[in-house]
């Protein structure tokens, strides 16, 4: 428990060596023998007697320096990945652009960082070296050193001819392992013809005889282009095989052929392109032509039914055929030179134009949205080679009035062969020439007013919309019973279209946002003018009491915020939740189990009150007095209103 004194240790014993050793490391890559090692490590050492060193005196002593040389042995040799023959094709002319590749590692727990290549290349073959790339070349013989698996690449500085050569290739790493490999490469053209061909040749059979025509495959190039081969020595085939060059047609081949023509070079080297031949017997044969296709609307949707006809030598040859299930059919039939094909289609059964339509076509004229070049055709509806008000007159009549047709031609068809972008408004024809078609007789087809199936989007999915129409308290106007039908929830709508199952004398006081019509005798249709936000409550319009028990609304809406397109399907009534009135016919006492203290009025169709009171306890109203026939119990129960059908029969 005693302070431990601050003093000096004392060594009590002699003599005394207390020795540190410490070293350093040069290391060295060397690019010698393998008996002189890959790497060489002088380990510079110091020894330090520290019981005789004084530190910083010149005559300390008791230090010594030593240096060790430390060889590292590496006898694993460089290993090619791939030694291969190659061929190079002629790409500047007709010579070739020289550039060889190789790739080697070094293997095992020495790597060596980097390796020295030679690359000794003997032209033809002949045995006599010709260039030489190393490290110690100069210019472009020059070959660095590469990290292993490096790629090494030379490009020769010459162009050269067909002929066969060989490269020999060294690489050796820093411990001086060295291995070898040869390859040989061949230089030829086995660059094919650029073919260029008429795509489309029409060919005719003359005389009643039959005679064969004979057709070379030299008919069909507009040139080739080779880079070895000049143009009047390139042969022309309908296959691979050379010898195909000549093909015979006679009246069992007149229709559409199609063919493939192959340019062939000098060194067999080949290339081809397709072409489409039409062979027109002109009425020499009969029976001769097959033609078939696929109608169907942007969307994918087939075309259920339709006409096709082919016409031909100037109109005086007609064959008709038909349109049906997305596809038509010509059989047997003699060909012309001015064929053409005339699809027709009336009637919109096919197509759904719809209050989405309305409302693409409403913004167009607003300019707030633009139409395809298809949208445009289907906008036209009164083929005036315009799209404006008439149009969409004429499409809101169709809406509203529901008719099946616009009264002429009501579909649009493109061939294959016509891109969109190329259709014009003012040059549509529906009248197409058989030689355009290119073996592609499929057809495009879209109704006037169908502008959403033009638009290349998905069509927007309809889904039902649960009941939204409620049934207000009676009101009498110029004698009638009528009880007002509004939205019983606010809404926003671009467009909608209701169809009501009653005839229109009863129906009053429409909506001024909307157009009306009656369609036949037990049906009329209410088509939104402009896009309006619909209230809670906001009557659309008066429905003639007798007619409510047996009247639905059908129709569509389109949801002015969301996009969303719903399908209605409501059949109108009251909902009682409350009041109950048996029996329902009655004839003599009518119950009318409802909550005490609510009042009754019990109305004629025309609005006359016949009995009015109060719910005392199980009421029971005597309607003797009033004649049979139909009649309305109003029921204000608190704060809310019933209406209830009555019937009085005897």
């Amino acid at each position: 428990m005693e302070d431990i004194p601050y003093m000096k240790p004392e060594i009590t014993s002699r003599p005394c060596d207390l020795i540190g050793v410490s070293y350093r490391d040069e290391v060295f890559e060397l690019l010698g023998s393998s008996e002189e090692g890959c790497k060489k490590i002088l380990r510079k050492f110091t020894v330090i007697n520290w019981c005789d060193y004084t530190p910083n005196s010149p005559y300390g002593g008791s230090v010594w320096y030593g240096t060790q040389v430390i060889k590292v042995i590496d006898k694993e040799k460089p290993e090619f990945t791939a030694c291969k023959d190659v061929t190079i094709g002629f790409n500047e002319g007709c010579k070739a652009r020289v550039t060889l590749t190789n790739n080697a590692i070094d293997p095992g727990n020495c790597t060596s960082e980097k390796m020295s290549w030679i690359v000794e290349v003997d032209l033809w073959g002949d045995t006599k070296i010709d260039y030489v790339y190393s490290n110690i070349g100069t210019g472009v013989f020059f070959l660095p050193l590469h990290k292993t698996g490096q790629e090494i690449k030379i490009t020769l500085p010459e162009l050269l001819g067909y002929g066969k050569h060989k490269v020999n290739w060294k690489v050796k790493d820093a411990c001086g392992n060295l291995t070898g490999c040869s390859t040989n490469f061949t230089t030829m053209d086995n660059k094919p013809p650029t073919p260029y061909c008429v795509q489309n040749v029409s060919v005719a059979i003359n005389g009643k005889d039959g005679t064969k025509l004979r057709v070379p495959a030299s008919m069909f190039s507009l040139g080739a282009l080779d880079n070895c081969t000049a143009t009047p020595y390139i042969k022309y085939s309908f296959s691979p095989n050379p010898a195909d060059s000549l093909r015979f047609y006679d009246c069992t081949n007149a229709g559409f052929q199609y063919l493939t023509v192959y340019a062939i070079d000098l060194m067999g080297n080949k290339d081809f392109c397709a072409v489409h031949m039409t062979v027109y017997d002109n009425g020499s044969c009969s029976n001769t032509l097959t033609a078939a296709g696929k109608v169907m609307q942007p969307s994918g949707k087939k075309v259920m039914a339709g006409s096709m006809t082919m016409q031909g030598n100037a109109g005086n040859f007609n064959v008709y055929g038909q349109i049906s299930d997305g596809a038509y059919n010509f059989k047997d039939v003699a060909i012309y030179n001015d064929m053409k094909f005339i699809p027709s289609k009336t009637g919109l059964e096919d197509a759904q134009v719809d209050v989405l339509d309305y409302a693409y076509f409403k913004a167009y004229l607003a300019g707030d949205d633009t139409l395809s070049n298809y949208g445009l055709l289907a906008a036209d509806i009164n083929d005036d080679k315009k799209v404006n008000a008439r149009d969409f007159l004429l499409l809101k009549d169709k809406l509203l009035k529901e008719k099946n047709s616009f009264g002429r031609e009501d579909w649009r068809f493109i061939p294959s062969y016509v891109k969109e972008k190329d259709l014009s408004l003012l040059a549509y024809s529906p009248v197409y020439d058989a030689k355009k078609f290119n073996g592609f007789l499929d057809f495009t087809a879209f109704a006037k007013g169908d502008l959403s199936e033009t638009r290349n989007e998905e069509a927007r999915p309809r889904s039902s919309m649960t009941p939204i129409f409620v049934v207000g308290k009676l009101v009498v106007v110029d004698g009638k019973t009528y009880f007002p039908v509004s939205l019983g929830k606010s809404l926003n709508l671009e467009a909608a279209l209701l169809k009501l199952s009653q005839n229109e004398t009863q129906i009053l006081q429409v909506n001024e946002n909307f157009d009306w019509a009656g369609v036949g005798e037990n049906q009329c249709n209410l088509l939104l003018k402009e896009t309006h936000h619909f209230a809670l409550d906001e009557v659309l319009f008066l429905l003639e009491a007798t007619a409510l028990g047996n009247t639905t609304i059908t129709g569509e809406l389109l949801d002015a915020a969301s996009g969303q397109v719903y399908r209605l399907d409501q059949k109108l009534g009251f909902a009682n939740n409350l009041a109950q009135l048996a029996p329902n016919p009655v004839s003599d006492r009518l119950s009318i189990n409802a909550p005490v203290g609510s009042s009754y009025v019990i109305r004629s169709v025309e609005g006359k009150v016949m009995l009015r009171g109060e719910v005392i306890q199980n009421e029971t109203v005597d309607v003797t007095q009033i004649v049979s026939g139909l009649y309305f119990v109003e029921l204000v129960i608190g704060s809310k209103a019933e209406v209830h059908k009555l019937i009085i029969a005897r």
